[in-house]
């Protein structure tokens, strides 16, 4: 055992090597960094495990130190814990790579239980070694979160409430990881719950930039989410410049969310149908005033034809799947829908008039109060 790990020391410069690149390959984190800025620590940590193996003890105060000043730097640089994670493990697989390699290929006949020993003594040097350096990562991330959350979070708003200029966008946005050449979504979400926060950074990654708002989780991002379980509301994809009107995209697609009980991610240019029932009210009231105000009164007299209706266009006017859904005949439907169109003058059946009843509808929906119905 012992010539095997002689062997790995007379190869460490091969085996950081392939480390560097496997981990600025595979981990794309990383791959900014230069590789001269990379080597000296996968070093350190390669002849830090090495003492310890052939020593047989665990990793001492000093290495452990080392270690926990590694993850510091590391999320100094701006990278994540979830890449410090990766980056130690890519490397624990060259080493275990290299001892396989190395029995082979110089035919030192090392048992398969004793490589599988060595395999299980990587990884539980890598098991101590995140430990120390993830909370140093942590407490470090904490600490620039601290000395950069007043100003992070006064460009985030003057960003989204639009009072930041265009000059001050495009020199400040690099500062905090935006690049102005790009375009983002503006997003807001509501938090509901005590972990919302907590599930909702992790599925926005840390591409996103955010902060609270009105009690609501806002910001910036280059993609919208992948099925999010959680409310987020999106605006359209713009320049940096003008992603105050992505914001109040995404203000107004929160609402209308609210409204028709909507979940997931809510992109404005999927719903903007339904938003416009909320921003053009009196269009819609109009509507509303076209298509019933000609049918019975009081109103919970109309409350047949606007409950067909609703159902009729849920259904593409299909009207079998209408009337099963209402609990009547088919018969009876067509005698609702003909006796509505007597009425109001219009046909369900053609568009535009479909369009005013829908529009109609969505007015309702909005205001149906229990005063809207004396």
């Amino acid at each position: 055992m012992q010539h095997l790990l002689t062997l790995v020391g007379e190869h460490l410069d091969e085996m950081v090597e392939r480390s560097v690149t496997r981990v600025q390959r595979d981990t794309p984190q990383f791959a900014g960094l230069p590789p001269e800025e990379m080597r000296p620590a996968i070093r350190a940590g390669f002849v830090s495990a090495l003492a310890a193996f052939r020593e047989d003890r665990p990793a001492s105060a000093a290495e452990l130190a080392e270690l926990a000043g590694l993850g510091a730097h590391r999320a100094e640089q701006g990278i994540p814990l979830q890449a410090l994670v990766q980056g130690f493990r890519q490397a624990a697989r060259v080493v275990i790579e290299a001892a396989h390699d190395y029995n082979d290929r110089y035919e030192l006949n090392v048992h398969e239980a004793d490589l599988h020993a060595v395999t299980q003594r990587v990884w539980e040097w890598v098991v101590d070694a995140l430990a120390v350096a993830s909370e140093a990562h942590h407490s470090m991330e904490l600490e620039l979160a601290r000395l950069d959350s007043g100003p992070r979070a006064d460009f985030i708003r003057r960003l989204l409430l639009g009072s930041l200029g265009r000059a001050d966008t495009m020199s400040l946005a690099p500062r905090h990881g935006l690049d102005p050449s790009r375009v983002y979504r503006a997003f807001r979400a509501p938090l509901d719950g005590p972990r919302a926060r907590q599930r909702l950074e992790r599925m926005l990654g840390s591409s996103a930039l955010h902060e609270v708002i009105d009690g609501d989780l806002a910001g910036v991002l280059l993609q919208p989410p992948n099925r999010s379980p959680d409310l987020i509301a999106l605006g359209l994809a713009v320049p940096l410049t003008s992603i105050a009107d992505s914001f109040a995209q995404a203000t107004l697609a929160l609402e209308t969310a609210r409204l028709y009980g909507l979940e997931g991610d809510v992109d404005i240019g999927d719903v903007a149908a339904r938003a416009g029932s909320i921003t053009g009210r009196a269009l819609a009231e109009i509507a509303y005033g076209r298509c019933f105000a000609s049918l019975p009164q009081p109103r919970d007299q109309r409350w047949t034809f606007e409950a067909t209706l609703t159902a009729h266009l849920a259904h593409d006017l299909r009207f079998e799947d209408t009337a099963r859904e209402l609990h009547v005949h088919p018969n009876t439907l067509r005698y609702r829908i003909r006796r509505f169109e007597e009425l109001s003058g219009l046909r369900v059946d053609h568009t535009e008039d479909t369009v005013t009843i829908w529009w109609a509808l969505q007015h309702l929906r909005v205001n149906d109060t229990p005063e809207s119905r004396k």
